[in-house]
């Protein structure tokens, strides 16, 4: 089980590089080499990819929020779990951090092995999402279907 928080404690001088590596190297089941160069894979666009480069090298605590929020939710989709629980993972971060970080989830919510918890009170983010959703007030489901 993967459970993403809302704030990470790492320190603000780790390398972003360290980052990535201390839950890929943490991950026993899923051996993903991890080099000195900015992990990069076909899945990513030009500007994701740019993204990454640009920011591998730079302290953690440099990163913005929806920096630091889109290298760690790379690094924990890249682990092979069977849940994965993310706690609103996409508040407070800008559109563009948003749509790379609901690709990574997605992507990992469509293995048939696996299931993904995400909680939003945005639900605009899920419109072009392949997905079931369950909608909660005062907390009883009110609805669920896609």
């Amino acid at each position: 089980m993967i459970n993403q928080l809302q704030g990470l404690l790492f320190p603000p001088t780790l390398k972003s590089k360290d980052v990535f590596r201390f839950f890929l190297y943490s991950d026993h089941a899923n051996r993903i080499r991890v080099t000195n160069e900015p992990y990069v894979d076909d899945d990513m666009s030009g500007s994701e990819i740019d993204l990454v480069r640009r920011v591998w090298n730079m302290e953690f605590g440099q990163l913005s929020i929806g920096e630091r929020r889109y290298l760690c939710i790379l690094a924990i989709t890249l682990m092979k779990r069977k849940l994965y629980i993310f706690d609103e993972p996409l508040a407070g971060i800008d559109p563009e951090m948003r749509q790379y970080i609901l690709k990574r989830i997605e992507k990992r919510a469509l293995h048939k092995e696996c299931t993904v918890l995400l909680s939003s009170h945005h639900l605009h983010d899920f419109q072009r999402v392949k997905c079931t959703l369950h909608l909660l007030h005062q907390g009883r489901k009110s609805f669920s279907g896609s």
